[in-house]
This record gives C-alpha cells, sequence and structure tokens, in this order.
C-alpha cells in the first residue's frame, strides 16, 4: 500500500511552502498531491510546482466536513494510478485532521489501497498564540498530530519557542517537534515513517474514532476576486494596505497582475501581515487574471471588493 501523509495547519501556516520543497527538491520519490481550499477557486494549487497531472484540487468546502465524499472519489481514482509512490494530502487551513483519516481505516475502501503513514501539523510560531484564543481547531490540529513542524521561528525570540515549545508538548505529549527553520532539517523526514499506527492511537485516545465525527471549529466567510484585467501598482498597494489595517483577515492569498508589468505577483497575507512574491507559477500573464481568496470569520465583502475594485483597470472583469 503506498504511504499518505496529511499536511494540517490553520491558515497560513506554511502548508504549501513545505509541500513544494518535497516536490521540488531531489528525494527519489514520485508524489501525487490532494490540495483542499476554502474558497470557490483554488490558488494552492497553481502554487505548487510538482507534476500538474500529479495535483488534484478540491475546492470551496473543508475536507473535514462537506468534501469528505470528494475526497473518496479522488482516492479511488488515484488508486488505479501508478504513477507516484506517496500521496500527499494539504487539508485547509480550518480543516480538523481527524475525520480526513477517516477514508483511510476503511480497509474495504481506500485503506485496501493507501496506508496513513502520518498526520504533520505546522504551528505558526508567529500567529499561534494569538489564533488559539480565538480558534479551538489550532489545539484540535495539535492534538492529534504525530509531528509537529514549528514554521516562523527565526522571526521569533528565543523566549516565546521556547514557551510555545513547552505548550505544544502539553497538548500533545507524544508527537515529535521539528523545527522548520533548521538549516539541516528537510521534510523528508517526515515521510514513510509508520507513525500512525491506529492500534496505539486508541489506546492512548480512546476517543479517537468518536472525533471522526467532529467538524472544523471557526465559521470563515470567503471572499472570491477572479477577475480578468490588471491593477494600478499605486492603487493596489493602498487598497492591500486598507485591506490588512481592517484586522479581520485571518488568510489572504492570491495571484495578479499590475498594469504595465509581464511578471505576475503572489499576494501572502496573514493577520496584518501582508506581502507581494514576484514571478508567479503556472500563471498567465497575457490573459491578465487576478484570482485571490480572503478568508475571517466576518468579512466587509462590499468594502473588501470596493477598494480592489478603485484599484483596477476594468478591462473585463469577471
Amino acid at each position: 500500500m503506498r504511504p499518505v501523509t496529511i499536511f494540517t495547519g490553520f491558515l497560513g501556516a506554511g502548508k504549501t511552502t513545505l509541500i513544494n520543497r518535497l516536490l521540488t527538491e531531489p528525494n527519489g520519490l514520485r508524489f501525487a498531491v490532494i490540495v483542499n481550499e476554502f474558497g470557490s477557486i483554488g490558488i494552492d494549487a497553481d502554487l505548487l510546482k510538482g507534476n500538474r497531472d500529479g495535483i488534484i484540487q478540491l475546492s470551496n468546502g473543508c475536507l473535514c466536513c462537506a468534501l469528505l465524499s470528494d475526497l473518496t472519489r479522488a482516492l479511488r481514482a488515484l488508486a488505479k494510478r501508478t504513477d507516484f509512490d506517496y500521496l500527499l494530502i494539504e487539508t485547509s487551513g480550518a480543516a480538523d485532521p481527524v475525520p480526513v483519516a477517516q477514508p483511510f481505516l476503511n480497509r474495504t475502501g481506500p485503506g485496501a489501497h493507501f496506508r496513513l503513514d502520518a498526520v504533520v501539523t505546522l504551528i505558526d510560531a508567529q500567529n499561534f498564540e494569538l489564533l488559539r484564543k480565538k480558534e479551538t481547531v489550532l489545539d484540535a490540529q495539535a492534538a492529534v498530530a504525530d509531528f509537529l513542524v514549528l514554521t516562523k521561528t527565526s522571526t521569533t525570540t528565543a523566549e516565546s519557542n521556547r514557551k510555545l515549545y513547552t505548550e505544544l508538548l502539553e497538548l500533545n505529549p507524544k508527537a515529535k517537534i521539528e523545527l522548520a527553520d533548521s538549516p539541516e532539517w528537510h521534510p523528508k523526514a517526515l515521510l514513510d515513517t509508520g507513525t500512525f499506527d491506529l492500534e496505539t492511537r486508541l489506546k492512548t485516545d480512546a476517543k479517537f474514532l468518536d472525533e471522526l465525527h467532529r467538524r472544523h471549529g471557526p465559521e470563515l466567510d470567503s471572499l472570491t476576486i477572479n477577475w480578468t484585467g490588471s491593477f494600478d501598482p499605486i492603487k493596489f498597494e493602498q487598497a492591500i494596505q486598507k485591506i490588512a489595517d481592517m484586522g479581520a483577515i485571518y488568510r489572504a492569498k492570491g495571484i495578479f497582475q499590475l498594469s504595465g508589468s509581464k511578471t505576475p505577483g503572489i499576494l501572502h497575507g496573514v493577520n496584518s501581515r501582508f506581502e507581494v512574491i514576484w514571478g508567479g507559477p503556472n500563471h498567465d500573464s497575457t490573459a491578465n487574471r487576478n484570482r485571490m481568496v480572503f478568508l475571517g470569520p466576518s468579512l466587509d465583502k462590499e468594502q473588501i471588493t470596493a477598494w480592489l475594485e478603485e484599484a483596477f483597470n476594468q478591462e473585463a472583469s469577471a
């Protein structure tokens, strides 16, 4: 049976970045990837750099609830393919990973073809403390992990990292903690470890099967932008700053085009920190496609849309 790793972690923790390291750095493995996005259009799938035939996108829902049947169908289709050795599943940032594990426990279904190898939870060292006060799903994601991978520790203090380390061990004393920013560490250490074992899990967590029926915590709003055209550079920067200042955005991501530039940009936003990275992959700049998703518990969609429209060249919006 081919091994499967489930990657979870709250919005902006760095799941796509970590998976890209596995897809682009030599490791001798062929991967298939299932990407789950909360919005109605896909961004993360376009940011992955692997073989496009090996990437399956499930959008406009959450794998731990509405899309669980879609996941099962995708697994059935993948079971018939022979062009990959290892399956990676990237859940939405709102997902509780326990229900996502459910199909692999059915030995007459996907579990006959795939072996759940490990559940990996990424922890954003910059924002974990703030976000866990608002969203219980962060504790749920950490508590069920076989591996806890701390990201962004190079941007936080040694004292805060030690505190976070201690709190995570209290949440999940059996998980192995890895530091993504360590130069000696590579995500291939998460693969084919044989860490997940249902019998062991049930002995240490008798409620595990009951938790298969849990759902994700936050009731998230999502705003999708899917326009054709381009943005005025100065007005776009002003609009993004206004959106960031709202303080209501958990996660923003997108691929966009600026007037006068042949190079597309990638938008990343976590809480009030937004950044633009140039040179978006798999983006046809000649089509002037702009796709963005904003996620948060309560979004002023009309205001966000109005700010972006002020910066947009209405060539052919859709």
